[in-house]
């Protein structure tokens, strides 16, 4: 097998969702008009019995030392800002950024993305439409001290936490043109795990289960409109030390830190269309 034939096999393996219809940044629509053919009737999307609109998460973190100079700088050179300049700013008041590449992926962050060295969690995550999936992203870590900012002119609240484990909680909504938004928030789980008293799914009385404590942080959410081949890049900002950026996407790995990033492609399951 040639090297042109090796890279080509790797990119269907990052970005590919096997057979749910997320397209390596080349819808059909698209691979059609470059050879020529006539646009084929889109799929629809597959619907459960129960009225549920599968969809699926493709995700993965790409590891680095912590300083790599492409995670920092280069990498974000490379993305569009989805978001407004108030959200773009708040996020980076606590650590964080978000970027979208909406074509081929760029060489560096194909060969990151491609090899087992630098590459963690890979994984596809089933979901519905309109339901939340947790995505994993950063722990346990043992302990940590964050200050959080809810506004840009707020005040920075100081808060400490244990045994944390940073997850982003996505939505997603279908909309025209077949394309997907997706919810994006924050949310941490803390502590030990200790018994609550939750509400039955009949509304008739409480039951106790063993859960941790939890933290989300709605002001720091959100929204993305992604199509099937975009690519949803979120990392820390420039800043992120004792903020969330550095809680997400900083980890201890011996006597190094690391650095990570989270990629994410996202697309609903489909069905052939019906033949005329």
């Amino acid at each position: 097998m040639d090297g042109r034939a090796s890279r080509g096999m790797l990119i269907v393996g990052l970005f590919g969702i096997l057979s749910t219809g997320c397209h390596l940044f080349a819808p059909k629509a698209v691979l059609a008009k470059r050879l020529g053919q006539s646009t084929p009737e889109l799929p629809r999307a597959t619907v459960t019995p129960n009225g549920e609109t599968p969809v699926t998460f493709h995700t993965r973190l790409v590891d680095q030392p912590a300083g790599s100079s492409y995670l920092n700088a280069g990498l974000w050179d490379e993305t569009a800002n989805p978001l407004s300049h108030a959200q773009t700013t708040l996020l980076a008041l606590n650590g964080i950024r978000v970027g979208v590449i909406s074509r081929a992926p760029p060489a560096e962050l194909e060969r990151l993305a491609s090899s087992d060295a630098t590459v963690l969690g890979a994984m596809l995550r089933s979901g519905v439409i309109g339901g939340p999936r947790v995505i994993p992203i950063n722990g346990p870590i043992e302990s940590c001290q964050l200050g959080i900012q809810t506004a840009v002119t707020a005040a920075v609240q100081s808060k400490r936490f244990e045994l944390v484990e940073c997850g982003l909680t996505v939505t997603a909504t279908a909309l025209l043109d077949d394309k997907l938004k997706l919810h994006c928030e924050f949310q941490i789980q803390h502590g030990e795990r200790q018994p609550w008293l939750r509400p039955t799914s009949d509304g008739s009385g409480f039951a106790r289960t063993d859960a941790r404590a939890s933290e989300s942080f709605p002001a720091l959410a959100f929204d993305v409109t992604l199509g099937r081949s975009d690519l949803l890049v979120i990392g820390a900002s420039d800043d992120p030390v004792e903020k969330l950026g550095q809680a997400y996407f900083f980890a201890h790995a011996t006597d190094r830190i690391r650095q990570r990033v989270l990629l994410l492609q996202v697309g609903t399951h489909e069905q052939p269309a019906v033949p005329k």
